[in-house]
């Protein structure tokens, strides 16, 4: 407890190594990116989930609660990458339907049908994404099976989490995964009908 009684203990921030401390989340955050980012984007990550950790407006670390600050650091790189990712998603989505796109894409069906097909990807991923949103585990699993790690071996090394979790993590994604197929069938159908 603080010297008042209230609160956590106080922890003297000067103390740690935070050259090392930036080192180790900028490697999980590279981990973490895989093909998707730099190394560069890895550690302005990790700057970000540091700049949080002393930012009043963000939650505060409670120390009695979770001792560790480097896995407290870790989450909160966790909730940055994940934001980050979101937004590089949405900005691969906006090009798809411009007018350069559709220009290239003319009277050739088969190029229409595949700018249609990632479209109905990019919106079962986001569909996918807004299901198991504030699972951590299981929003991590699908960030890794994007990236084509697929092997749940693979995704407990890269989450460093045991394979028993992961399988269970896994069924969880794979019943919200046919929920979404049963979700995108529906509309499809739906579609065909006012079609036809």
């Amino acid at each position: 407890m603080s010297p008042s009684g209230k609160g956590p203990p106080p922890v003297d921030l000067e103390s740690i190594d935070w050259p090392d401390m930036i080192r180790r989340l900028t490697v999980f955050g590279m981990r973490r990116l895989g093909t998707r980012g730099s190394l560069a984007d890895a550690a302005d990550l990790a700057g970000e989930a540091i700049r949080q950790f002393f930012d009043p407006d963000y939650a505060s670390w409670n120390p009695e609660a979770e001792p560790d600050l480097l896995r407290h650091l870790g989450s909160r790189l966790n909730g940055v990458l994940n934001n980050w990712l979101r937004r590089k998603a949405r900005e691969v989505e906006r090009p798809l339907d411009t007018p350069e796109a559709n220009r290239l894409a003319g009277d050739d069906p088969s190029a229409q049908r595949r700018i249609i097909t990632r479209e109905e990807a990019a919106r079962a991923i986001r569909l996918l994404s807004e299901r198991i949103v504030g699972n951590e585990l299981v929003e991590n699993i699908l960030i890794l099976e994007l990236d084509g790690i697929d092997t749940a071996s693979e995704q407990a090394k890269q989450l460093d989490r045991p394979v028993a979790e992961i399988y269970k993590a896994r069924r969880l994604l794979g019943t919200h995964r046919e929920a979404v197929r049963r979700q995108l069938e529906t509309e499809s159908s739906n579609v065909k009908k006012i079609i036809n």
